[in-house]
């Protein structure tokens, strides 16, 4: 038994983790309401497709799953979620799952206000996916909506899901990094800053981001503070308005900044024959070892992960470095139905476990679980020769992720290799397919090679 680090925030409840089964503890003074929530036809409408399928259970049933008695005996009522496949975290979201889980947000706002329900908080970490399709989870979140009470969770919005959108929309900056750097969300003053002064034309992010930020900073230099004044009485037919805004603008939001990675397919290094010969290695991988959950490192625009899917995988976790590339691709697993997640991942600058003791948000590597294999197609030069990782190091560390993989090499004389070593000294004397072979073969057994056609490069099939 354990109780989930990242649940600590909410007074109202805590979620904890026995016999593999995900409870949540509920407050006295809370679970009246949250009875109430699970047994309206609201949450019974939505439970399971937008609303993580959640019941109530006995505190015997908490204890005959692991959980203490002092802690079950803690807490007034006990719940039991159903377990999500994968967590996540926005700040490794693509753009387009960030939008998802905004309008997510905002649906279940309007449905829940049309209902008599309000959310207190509006949290991006709320909502995860369920292979493409978002799913919210904090049910602590709803609670009873009173005529003219304002929107708890707006400016929490505005910091989790508006200002990071409106960044990459208009100021052509990813949010990833911006948000990994403050897991509360981007602050709304420097996003204001960072926007085009175009934006201040577009009404939406001059009233939710602009304004916000003024209003932010006349607080600040207030030099006796503020005088607290009496909370202005909402109509619930503004709020609703101001939520239906919200999601029409956020819905035609596109990402502006184009990459090279995401038209890397238009313009690789194979001929069509050769990708051919790559996706059926793929395929005829997952396919004969039967594999059911897979990494694909390095996985662009989700090609392999298709390939991967069509062959009976069951899970697909893809990483990339680059937004646009998973944009694509999540917007293809979307569109397809694909089991897959796509995630923005720096491979040499990986996120760390961050926030309250370093354990409220846990590293990818700790998440993933149990892996059948990996995919790393086309990654090693830019790791080896791109970023200086010793090419025994990163062998070494793939090998490590699961039993077996692919592995492609790419060799000095590809063309991508001539163009990272272009402008700099070669000092990777050791890096040649010798050497490659002879640290794969000290790390596994079975290693068996695949040429693809038309090409100097090779697959290898490692199983350790």
């Amino acid at each position: 038994m354990s109780r989930a680090p990242g649940s600590f925030r909410d007074p109202a409840g805590h979620v904890f983790i026995a016999s593999q089964r995900i409870f949540r503890g509920v407050s006295s003074d809370t679970a009246e309401g949250l009875r109430g929530f699970i047994q309206s036809d609201f949450f019974r409408e939505r439970v399971g497709t937008l609303i993580v399928d959640t019941k109530e259970v006995s505190p015997g049933e908490a204890l005959d799953a692991g959980i203490a008695a002092e802690i079950v005996g803690s807490y007034g009522m006990w719940v039991e979620h159903e377990p999500l496949p994968f967590i996540s975290y926005p700040y490794e979201w693509s753009f387009e799952a960030l939008k998802d889980a905004a309008c997510l947000t905002l649906k279940l706002l309007v449905d829940g206000l049309e209902n008599g329900f309000t959310l207190k908080d509006a949290s991006a970490y709320n909502v995860q996916f369920i292979h493409s399709r978002p799913i919210f989870m904090d049910v602590l979140s709803f609670c009873e909506y009173r005529e003219g009470d304002p929107f708890l969770g707006y400016k929490q919005f505005c910091e989790h899901f508006l200002a990071p959108l409106c960044l990459a929309a208009f100021s052509g900056v990813d949010f990833n990094q911006w948000f990994r750097g403050r897991i509360e969300g981007l602050d709304l003053m420097d996003v204001s800053t960072a926007l085009p002064v175009s934006s201040c034309f577009r009404p939406q992010v001059l009233l939710h981001i602009h304004l916000q930020a003024w209003a932010m900073r006349k607080l600040e230099s207030a030099s006796g503070g503020p005088n607290r004044k009496e909370t202005r009485k909402i109509p619930r037919r503004n709020l609703v308005a101001l939520a239906n805004g919200l999601r029409e603008f956020i819905t035609r939001l596109e990402r502006k900044r184009t990459s090279y990675w995401q038209k890397y397919a238009e313009h690789n290094a194979y001929e069509d024959e050769a990708r051919k010969d790559k996706t059926r290695i793929a395929h005829d991988f997952v396919r004969d070892n039967k594999l059911l959950r897979l990494l694909d490192l390095g996985c662009n625009t989700g090609e392999y992960c298709n390939a991967a899917v069509s062959a009976g995988a069951e899970q697909v976790i893809g990483v990339d470095f680059d937004c646009g590339a998973i944009d694509l691709a999540a917007r293809e697993a979307r569109r397809h139905a694909w089991p897959a997640w796509f995630l923005y991942y720096d491979i040499a600058n990986p996120t760390p476990d961050m926030g309250w003791r370093h354990e409220e948000r846990s590293a990818l590597e700790k998440r993933l679980g149990r892996l059948d294999g990996v995919f790393c197609f086309a990654l090693i030069h830019h790791l080896v020769i791109g970023r200086n990782i010793p090419m025994e190091e990163f062998t070494g560390w793939v090998c490590g992720l699961a039993q077996r993989g692919l592995i492609e090499f790419i060799p000095k004389t590809d063309p991508m290799v001539q163009g990272l070593l272009s402008h700099r000294e070669d000092i990777f004397h050791n890096y040649n397919l010798e050497n490659f072979e002879r640290i794969l073969n000290e790390i596994c057994t079975n290693v068996v090679l695949h040429t693809i056609q038309s090409t100097d490069r090779t697959i290898y099939e490692y199983a350790r």
